[in-house]
């Protein structure tokens, strides 16, 4: 099945069946229809190895994020990240493939050396593992353009989208300051990502601002994001007379949550439970749990189209950042 078939149907050039098809050159609307039916009629694929040969350009996205892994709440997050980067590409006619590393990897080794060598795409959408810049040196070195997402480097040039995450922190503290809470504790993860680290800083802002004392012991950072860690940590806390706990990621909020309804806590009344992200879940829970809200779908689309943008326009020389405000959702846990 050949360009060569296809202009034999027609009647035309073998350069305007090419045109017609890549959108390369303009074709009159009449010789377009002919070369489409025809390229329907026998069945016509391009050859995608032969054309990336050919121009240089794969017109594929990759999109490199923590591995997916039964049983772990971010999984949602990082699938509806991943929609709305299809969506978006999907717009511009570019395929997207699936990069995934552990969130242990060591610094610079989130994506295979053979996708940066032999130019299998054309721009990279990268969730980093660390808030150090060497953690994607082989990135910036391959010189493929790309875009960070959930997760910026600071002090460096690259673009970013991600979530006002201090802020979305900062208002959950403030609803249980407001609430009476003054032994308001945080449970997240280890300080490695920008994402972790700034709800980290929103909760101690907010405890310096209400003139709350900082107390070391009512904060706990797991290094395993996961159900049982959220249970331990949420006895520790109890046992630390807890009144209020802010949980920075939602499979620790399912392991708080269930702990404190296993031992019969009355929330609202003698605790308060705030989490992080939103699923139906904490909805369809009872009591329902009160929770900041990001929006990774827009977060996907968003840095999709700033990646686009550059490879369009390559003489962009201006970082591009967007900030996602995050909302807080009012239940009944707090």
């Amino acid at each position: 099945m050949s360009l060569k078939q296809i202009a034999e149907i027609t009647g035309l050039s073998i350069a305007t069946v090419s045109h017609a098809l890549n959108g390369t050159r303009g074709v009159s609307s009449e010789n377009k229809a002919k070369v489409l039916k025809a390229a329907e009629e026998i069945g016509y694929r391009p050859n995608m190895a032969a054309k990336t040969l050919k121009t240089n350009k794969s017109r594929t996205i990759a999109l490199v994020i923590p591995r997916v892994e039964p049983g772990k709440g971010t999984n949602y997050f990082y699938m509806d990240i991943m929609a709305g980067v299809h969506v978006r590409l999907n717009e511009n006619k570019y395929s997207l493939i699936i990069g995934t590393y552990q969130e242990s990897a060591k610094e610079g080794s989130i994506i295979s050396l053979d996708i940066l060598k032999n130019r299998w795409v054309d721009g990279l959408l990268v969730v980093p593992n660390s808030m150090q810049e060497n953690c994607i040196n082989q990135i910036v070195k391959s010189n493929v353009p790309f875009v960070l997402i959930d997760r910026e480097i600071k002090d460096t040039p690259y673009d970013f989208v991600i979530s006002n995450n201090e802020k979305g922190s900062f208002e959950a503290i403030k609803l249980m300051y407001e609430k009476g809470r003054r032994k308001i504790a945080f449970v997240g993860s280890m300080l490695r990502t920008s994402a972790s680290y700034e709800r980290f800083i929103g909760y101690k802002k907010c405890i310096a601002e209400y003139s709350l004392p900082e107390n070391n012991k009512l904060v706990v950072l797991n290094d395993e994001l996961s159900i049982s860690n959220g249970i331990k940590s949420a006895e520790y806390l109890l046992k630390q007379g807890a009144d209020g706990i802010f949980v920075s990621d939602n499979t620790l909020t399912l392991g708080v949550f269930r702990y404190l309804k296993m031992n019969k806590v009355r929330f609202s009344e003698e605790i308060s439970l705030i989490g992080y992200d939103d699923y139906p879940w904490m909805e369809d829970v009872e009591p329902s749990i009160t929770t900041v809200k990001q929006y990774p779908f827009e977060m996907g689309y968003k840095a999709a189209d700033i990646l686009l943008g550059r490879l369009q326009n390559p003489s962009i020389k201006e970082r591009r950042l967007f900030i996602l405000e995050t909302k807080l959702i009012c239940r009944k846990s707090h």
